[in-house]
C-alpha cells in the first residue's frame, strides 16, 4: 500500500487541486485503496487492495449548497454536519482526521454520470473475476443519507461524497492540470 505523502508531494497534490476550478464536471482521479471488508469467514480479508478510476468526478463542491440545489423546493438551506472524525484544513478540498494521526483526505463529489471501474489485487496480483465477484460480498453496500431524504432529495438525487487519503491518490487530472504520484 501506499506510503505518506511528503510535504512536497502533498504541496504538487494540494497546487493542482486548488487549481482546478471548484465544482466543475470532467475531473478523472485514480486511486489506489485497501477497501473496507467484512472480516467474519472472509479469506481474503486484510489480503486486498483496489485500484479505482473515477471519470466525471467534482473537486471542491460544497455539500451543503449542492444538497440546497438538489431541492429547489426547499424553504431552508441544507445544515452540512461536521465530517464524522474529520476536521476542514481547507475547506472544500482537504480535511485532517480528529484522532491526531495526522492523517489528511481530499474530498470528492460523485456526479450522476461519474463512471467508476474497480480492480482489485490479492496479495498484490490482479484478482480474477471469480474472486473480484467473491470479494465484493464482502464489501459494505451503500445507504442512502437519511438527512438528504428528510430535507426531500430523492434517492438518486442524493449527493455523494468520498474522503480520500491523500496518500491513495495516486493521479488526479482536469484538462490541462495533472498530479500523478510516482
Amino acid at each position: 500500500m501506499a506510503t505518506a505523502l511528503t510535504a512536497t508531494e502533498f504541496a504538487n497534490l494540494r497546487t493542482i487541486v486548488c487549481a482546478i476550478k471548484r465544482n466543475t464536471f470532467g475531473v478523472v482521479l485514480e486511486t489506489e485503496t485497501i477497501p473496507t471488508m467484512r472480516k467474519t469467514d472472509n479469506p481474503y480479508f486484510g489480503r486486498v487492495t483496489k485500484r479505482t478510476h473515477y471519470a466525471n468526478c467534482a473537486i471542491g463542491r460544497d455539500y451543503a449548497v449542492a444538497c440546497t440545489n438538489r431541492n429547489p423546493q426547499a424553504q431552508d438551506e441544507y445544515k452540512a454536519e461536521k465530517p464524522k472524525g474529520k476536521t476542514w484544513l481547507q475547506f472544500p478540498y482537504f480535511l485532517q482526521a480528529d484522532n491526531g494521526s495526522g492523517q489528511l483526505y481530499l474530498r470528492v463529489t460523485m456526479n450522476k454520470n461519474t463512471a467508476i471501474k474497480s480492480t482489485y489485487f490479492v496479495d498484490g496480483r490482479e484478482a480474477t473475476e471469480t474472486e473480484a465477484e467473491e470479494i465484493k460480498t464482502f464489501l459494505p453496500t451503500a445507504k442512502l443519507c437519511q438527512k438528504q431524504t428528510d430535507f426531500g432529495i430523492a434517492d438518486e438525487d442524493q449527493v455523494r461524497v468520498m474522503d480520500f487519503k491523500v496518500e491513495g491518490v495516486k493521479e488526479l487530472h482536469q484538462g490541462n492540470l495533472w498530479y500523478k504520484r510516482k
